[in-house]
């Protein structure tokens, strides 16, 4: 496949969405838990979401926050707020409730999602920032000028109007760094500058649409979006939703029962991995062909451990910063 021609043809990604269900419409997009979501109906789920950030008052150019934890909706979210031409601004969900103020206040968002897990910390955040509205994802005592996310998605009438979409030098989303000096500065990533990573990443990794991602690191950092959310999408093929790292066997029995193909972790899981007793059945039986490392460097013993123990896969380092959209460099297989 010549992907830079399939790199031209997306210039943002409603686009990428549409031609990924024109591939795959039947196709499971998302395995969450028993849930198996379809990319007809992610699509269909994306567009009732537009239409309801349209009718509120969302316009083109627009920032909209993400405070939202691992879920099908902070995907459903992202691609709605970006398939209307506003720019998606997904937020640390493990910063305190000054932190929240200081980036949203920076970015100057109206509107935000959010997981009503985080309720407490986001508690005053209206007072302190220009949001209006929030959309909570899950249960809570919303205020009456809020929204719940499941209303939105399930039961706003009317389509949303798709006619001016972005362009490939516009705006897609903001990551804001982590701050070591001072306070965090907002990334601004175009759409552009993504497809340049995706299409990278895809050549040396052979992405097919057969392939699994198991996603359980947090979908707001900037290398589990890119490589995780947005790639499987961009090639139609399959995301496993895992909640939380912990407990890890958990992870390692959905890499097994969903038949995940590649495996993004940090260096302290794969040090873990490689300590750890691993059950003989999940060495034989998994089929992961990529365990990928990212965030930090790898030690040399975590690899030769790692090889000892499945020799069968081959483990990627990758190197890379928000700044960068963010692979910038990864070991080829």
């Amino acid at each position: 496949m010549d992907t830079n021609s399939e790199m031209h043809t997306h210039s943002n990604f409603y686009a990428m969405l549409t031609a990924a269900c024109q591939k795959n419409s039947k196709g499971t997009v998302i395995f969450n838990d028993k849930e198996k979501i379809s990319y007809s109906s992610l699509k269909r789920e994306v567009e009732t979401v537009a239409a309801y950030l349209q009718h509120e008052g969302v316009q083109y150019g627009d920032k909209v926050a993400l405070v939202v934890s691992n879920s099908p909706e902070f995907i459903t979210a992202y691609f709605a707020i970006t398939s209307i031409g506003a720019v998606a601004v997904p937020l640390n969900v493990f910063l305190k409730s000054e932190e929240f103020s200081y980036i949203l206040n920076d970015c100057g968002a109206r509107f935000m999602f959010a997981s009503a897990s985080l309720a407490k910390e986001l508690k005053n955040i209206k007072a302190k920032t220009k949001v209006n509205k929030i959309i909570w994802i899950g249960e809570t005592k919303a205020a009456s000028s809020d929204d719940s996310y499941f209303d939105a998605a399930r039961t706003f009438p009317g389509k949303p109007n798709l006619s001016r979409q972005p362009s490939a030098n516009n705006l897609a989303h903001i990551i804001y760094t982590s701050g070591t000096t001072g306070h965090p500065k907002g990334a601004l990533i175009s759409y552009s500058n993504l497809f340049s990573n995706l299409s990278g990443i895809e050549q040396i990794f052979q992405i097919s649409q057969k392939d699994r991602f198991v996603v359980f690191l947090p979908m707001f950092h900037s290398f589990t979006l890119t490589a995780m959310v947005l790639l499987p999408i961009y090639q139609a093929c399959s995301i496993i939703l895992v909640k939380s790292v912990f407990p890890f066997s958990n992870v390692l029995k959905q890499v097994l029962l969903k038949r995940a193909t590649i495996f993004l972790g940090v260096p302290a899981i794969y040090t873990a991995m490689s300590k750890t007793k691993i059950p003989w059945y999940f060495r034989w039986f998994n089929r992961v062909r990529l365990f990928i490392s990212g965030g930090a460097p790898l030690a040399g013993q975590t690899i030769d451990d790692f090889k000892a123990k499945f020799p069968r896969a081959k483990l990627l380092e990758g190197y890379g910063l928000s700044e960068c959209s963010p692979v910038v460099a990864v070991n080829t297989p």
